[in-house]
């Protein structure tokens, strides 16, 4: 049962008490993948080190680490300048500056 905190004090433990039982939830021994980033899209990932992990398999995980955070780069810069650039083509647009012109 779930009480309902009513002071300040109580609303921290209670919030301390629900992080505490997330970490118990979550599984170590997988890969984990977070919700997208809001700008790039990408899944963040957690990759799951195993205890008899040899060289090659490590080399891969973090090479795979290292691209995933270059694509995340990518995209992130990527789609910032996209919405930059569809912002300015919409507002020249609904000034009336450098209407595009249709061509017969």
């Amino acid at each position: 049962e779930m009480r309902i905190p009513s002071n300040e004090r109580q609303t921290v433990q209670f919030a301390r008490g629900l992080a505490q039982r997330a970490r118990r939830a979550i599984p170590t021994n997988c890969h984990l993948a977070g919700p997208p980033d809001p700008v790039s899209n990408i899944s963040p990932l957690r990759l799951y080190v195993q205890p008899d992990e040899t060289d090659l398999e490590q080399q891969l995980r973090e090479h795979h680490t290292h691209m995933q955070s270059r694509n995340h780069e990518f995209w992130k810069n990527h789609n910032r300048d996209f919405a930059v650039g569809k912002r300015r083509f919409t507002a020249e647009l609904t000034t009336g500056k450098d209407t595009p012109r249709t061509e017969k």
